[in-house]
């Protein structure tokens, strides 16, 4: 079944900036992140509680998940990005309502933790969403390269696909674990968040759909269990291919361990599916945007994947 799409991004579309995780570090970072998507040519529309802080929180479940759903409620709201990753998006989950966005899809844009929003987006709306950096990431504190920025603006505001990801990353570093063809959904996010959907009623159904994982700061035997976890859930049996992005500081503090690589292809070469890694996309630079709920083909064994369909229909 089809995904709804948002409609593109246009000059002057009035965006909102949300906290549903972890907590913005200063008031100056706050307003780099406001003038950076001022820059960007949309009006910003700030949650009353973006600025909010309960520890390692961005203030209370319900104050962020209230943020949250006033950004998908609003009809004047075009597109929702996300302040900060970290930790707290998946508290929010059972105190949304999804359903207004059947109806009024609109931009949804983060990555790491907001992989349980996608997830729930996905599983709840069926509304297509976009695995990108988070505001203060991508274009504050670790700015987009020049073709990453380029890629997630394109992905935003044009309803014409990006087709080749090698062609428009000019990524010619494939990383083939297991090479074939496979035509699907594209879903996931960060592996361990996506794993703590297991179980839940958010997180998308495996048929028909390829698997995007990344990750960063997990020991390879962490990145083992959670691979484990999604083989013996028996998810990772119903999933056409596997697409990995980067990751991110997750070698061994011991000398004698495996590199990451090793433990993802010891775990994921077996399954009998395509599975193609090396993809610039993650907490790494560069970092491609990825199109969640819309048609990919995976073409591993020339170290390709070709985005099918474009996140957003023509405004």
């Amino acid at each position: 079944m089809t995904w709804t799409r948002p409609p593109a991004l246009q000059s002057g579309d009035r965006v909102a900036l949300v906290s549903p995780a972890g907590p913005l570090q200063s008031e100056d970072e706050l307003q780099k992140c406001i003038a950076a998507i001022e820059n960007l040519g949309f009006e910003v529309e700030c949650g009353a509680h973006v600025r909010g802080r309960i520890d390692y929180l961005a203030g209370s479940d319900d104050e962020r998940g209230g943020d949250l759903q006033q950004a998908f409620d609003s009809p004047d709201i075009r597109g929702i990005f996300c302040v900060r990753g970290g930790y707290g998006s998946g508290r929010l989950l059972s105190k949304l309502d999804f359903s207004v966005l059947q109806k009024q899809p609109k931009i949804f844009a983060g990555f790491s933790d907001l992989t349980s929003l996608h997830g729930a987006l996905g599983r709840k709306a069926r509304m297509a969403t976009l695995h990108t950096p988070t505001i203060a990431t991508a274009l504050v504190n670790e700015p987009l390269d020049e073709r990453s920025r380029d890629l997630m603006v394109r992905i935003l505001t044009s309803p014409e696909p990006v087709g080749s990801l090698a062609d428009a990353m000019e990524w010619r570093e494939p990383w083939v674990i297991r090479g074939g063809h496979a035509e699907g959904t594209l879903i996931g996010g960060n592996l361990t968040v996506f794993t703590t959907l297991l179980g839940t009623p958010y997180i998308p159904s495996p048929e028909g759909k390829i698997l995007f994982l990344e990750d960063v700061g997990e020991e390879p035997y962490r990145l083992d269990r959670a691979i484990n976890h999604l083989v013996q859930s028996g998810y990772l049996s119903r999933v056409r291919g596997i697409v990995l992005g980067q990751f991110t500081n997750c070698e061994s503090e011991h000398a004698t361990r495996d590199k990451p690589e090793v433990v993802l292809e010891r775990c994921l070469a077996p399954l009998g599916i395509p599975v193609l890694g090396g993809v610039p996309c993650g907490h790494g630079r560069p970092c491609a945007s990825l199109p969640f709920g819309c048609r990919v083909v995976m073409e591993a064994t020339r170290g390709d994947l070709l985005l099918k369909e474009a996140l957003v229909t023509s405004p």
